[in-house]
């Protein structure tokens, strides 16, 4: 990517890094860093095996959707595996889409309300909020956009989840948050905003 006219190193191969194991229920596989790849892989791969575990095994995701007056869930459950992402060798995102059940009656996808996206530093290990990627003020300052219809809200980011977060072609970072009413959210962050050093 191009930042402030200067050329930089955004993505780096993962094939090598990263190997991939079931969740102890074995419902769901999730790329984990070899731990000999990096000094934080251990801790990092820990909170993410502890999350996964915790929050994405099968009986949780059909108890959450049963209590929820779908008790057929069993049967029409969709989850998806967790990919790892590293950007710059700064950040490591894993993230997967969340599970879901489709509603025949109207046609929409009910979705698991647990983030799915976890993102770390990945010089100290630890787990971070995406506005830790970003610089000075500019979050404080920006605007948001929600669809259906399209309006440009200014940002309230307490009790919204990231839902998901990917660099764009144009190097750009774009983020999709949800809010626990399940309105959702969009922003994107300008290059020349991301802290990659």
């Amino acid at each position: 990517i191009t930042v402030n006219g200067e050329m930089r190193k955004q993505f780096r191969n993962l094939d090598d890094p990263f190997s991939y194991r079931y969740i102890e229920d074995h419902s769901i596989s999730c790329g984990f860093l070899k731990e000999h790849s990096h000094l934080n892989a251990k801790k990092i791969n820990e909170v993410v095996w502890d999350y996964l575990n915790t929050y994405y095994n099968r009986t949780t995701i059909i108890d959450y959707f049963t209590k929820l007056g779908y008790p057929e869930i069993k049967d029409n459950l969709y989850m998806m595996d967790w990919y790892p992402h590293n950007y710059g060798n700064k950040y490591v995102i894993f993230s997967g889409d969340r599970p879901n059940y489709y509603l025949s009656e109207s046609d929409s996808f009910l979705y698991y309300d647990k983030p799915s996206c976890l993102i770390f530093d990945l010089s100290t290990g630890e787990e971070i909020h995406f506005s830790q990627m970003l610089q000075g003020d500019w979050l404080a300052n920006s605007k948001m956009v929600t669809s259906y219809p399209e309006t440009e809200v200014t940002p309230f980011y307490e009790g919204l989840d990231l839902y998901w977060l990917y660099f764009t072609d144009e190097g750009n970072l774009w983020l999709v948050l949800d809010s626990a009413d399940g309105a959702t959210y969009y922003l994107t962050v300008p290059q020349e905003y991301i802290i990659f050093e």
